[in-house]
């Protein structure tokens, strides 16, 4: 109906924006993949990233850090120090805020960096992709799309030969001119915001479904935070 037609053009103008946001501002790298992650949920939207990183630095040093709108990700290097941060914090009100919650973020098992290649051939096939891939190591899982594609190798450093490789030759497999690059953004929740009251769980569940695999849906006041299964699907 026309009603729940402007709520579904709402929200996908709010996950544009989003999106558009991580892409812009994320600073998260291969080393960030590889460090303490730690997840920081209920804190002020308007929250700078820079705020972010000086809450932490109190307790270590702090690699990277980026607020989502609502969340963000701070990455900590030593793990002691990181343990004394969750500890210092989690639970507590922090950042003018209520209270926060801080903890390790958990990311799916085996999940490693992914990786993504550019400059495909539209008509590129999907088992010829894996096979010039399985040259750097396991392919866990491969998303093409027309003219690029995700892939997630078996570890980092499988990702870092795959990415040094196609680099210098600018070859994959059969496929020339592709380009390689580790994806910076490894998040799988998006940021929904501009909610009305008449928008529900289910309602968001099902919007995010024809995307992926929806794993959690949280509503809080005008906003929600939707989980999808992996960072390709929230991407999509």
């Amino acid at each position: 109906n026309r009603m729940m037609r402007g709520t579904l053009k709402r929200l996908a103008c709010s996950l544009c924006q989003s999106y558009a946001a991580v892409k812009q501002y994320s600073p998260f790298s291969l080393s960030a993949v590889r460090s303490n992650r730690l997840y920081v949920g209920g804190i002020s939207p308007f929250m700078r990233s820079e705020a972010l990183r000086k809450a932490f630095e109190p307790f270590g040093e702090v690699e990277e850090a980026l607020v989502l709108r609502g969340f963000g990700f701070v990455n900590m290097p030593n793990n002691a120090e990181a343990e004394e941060a969750i500890k210092s914090l989690d639970g507590k009100r922090v950042f003018d805020a209520e209270r926060v919650t801080v903890q390790l973020s958990k990311p799916h098992q085996n999940r490693g960096p992914n990786i993504v290649v550019d400059n495909l051939p539209l008509d590129a096939s999907e088992s010829e992709l894996k096979e010039a891939l399985s040259q750097f190591g396991k392919v866990l899982r491969l998303t093409p799309r027309e003219g690029f594609a995700f892939a997630l190798l078996d570890s980092p450093d499988s990702a870092d030969r795959a990415v040094q490789s196609i680099a210098q030759t600018c070859r994959l497999g059969p496929f020339s001119s592709v380009r390689a690059r580790i994806a910076k953004v490894e998040i799988d929740k998006l940021f929904v915001g501009n909610l009305t009251e008449d928008v529900s769980v289910s309602m968001l569940k099902e919007s995010f479904e024809r995307f992926g695999q929806v794993d959690d849906v949280s509503i809080f006041t005008n906003f929600a935070l939707v989980t999808m299964s992996s960072p390709e699907a929230a991407m999509e």
